[in-house]
């Protein structure tokens, strides 16, 4: 399904890392207290059992910068989506703070560096991410481009935009990954940072991949047409002495076409755009 917003996520990338730690949490909570019986006692209704999904695993944040984090509630029972709102909480306020973005999404803001968690609840239901803060640095990513290109795709009168991006560490100590990215289309106006965990080693590897017939990741720009320049892609990487430095490519927008494979594959890491 090709969808209107700035970003195309694939729908199974975003479920990812969850489908990685599913854990269904289905405890029955107490509702609010409903009339007294004629005998004077107040009678409690049991609320619904609910699962309760993050759409994400574990995430790391440079010091100074914000990541978005979706959850969804759907009734055991029937597996029917619900709106019901979020309860968010963390045990490391000096390390992030939190503001709750409509029922079901928060912003997660790094402080300073530390490891912590973000607890999410609703009707009893719990789940838990951690979350680690790395410090800034000024040093030279240890990631280095392999290639970097955008392929321009028109699907019918609209145009998208979908980042082929390929890294390799070329550090002795390895233990580098790529923890955030942020694109920008000439022509087309600023587009909101992606979060993710994909590590990198010495060995090139793809970051974006084809998932069930589409592109994991597009940037659609409607009936907008990037304008002549190169793309430019602002990537946040964790080195492997555990600090965030900066990496940024400029590449081609090129010509390109929908993905003829059909892969159904997980990937780890999933994206979360915003």
């Amino acid at each position: 399904m090709r969808h209107s917003s700035r970003f195309h996520l694939v729908s199974a990338a975003t479920i990812v890392s969850s489908l990685a730690a599913l854990f269904a949490c289905t405890e029955s909570g107490i509702g609010p207290a409903g009339p007294a019986s004629a005998h004077g006692a107040v009678p409690t209704v049991a609320a619904p059992s609910v699962v309760l999904n993050l759409d994400t695993g574990a995430r790391e944040i440079a010091a100074g910068a914000s990541i978005l984090l979706s959850g969804w509630v759907a009734l055991t029972s029937t597996g029917e989506q619900l709106q019901t709102p979020i309860v968010w909480s963390t045990p490391g306020p000096a390390i992030v703070a939190l503001w709750s973005i409509g029922p079901q999404a928060v912003r997660i803001t790094a402080l300073e560096p530390g490891v912590t968690t973000v607890q999410a609840g609703v009707n009893n239901a719990t789940r838990s991410l951690a979350v680690t803060v790395l410090p800034v640095t000024s040093q030279p990513s240890t990631l280095v481009a392999v290639d970097f290109r955008m392929l321009e795709v028109q699907i019918g009168d609209s145009w998208e935009y979908a980042p082929q991006l390929v890294l390799r560490d070329e550090s002795a100590k390895g233990g580098s990954a790529l923890i955030a990215v942020k694109f920008e289309v000439p022509g087309l106006g600023a587009t909101p940072s992606c979060a993710m965990v994909r590590p990198v080693g010495p060995a090139p590897v793809e970051i974006f991949h084809e998932m069930y017939g589409d592109f994991e990741l597009a940037i659609g720009g409607g009936a907008l047409r990037a304008s002549a320049g190169d793309a430019i892609a602002r990537l946040t990487v964790r080195t492997g002495d555990g600090t965030a430095a900066t990496l940024v490519l400029r590449g081609p927008i090129v010509p390109g076409s929908l993905p003829t494979t059909y892969s159904s594959g997980l990937f780890s890491g999933a994206l979360a755009c915003g």
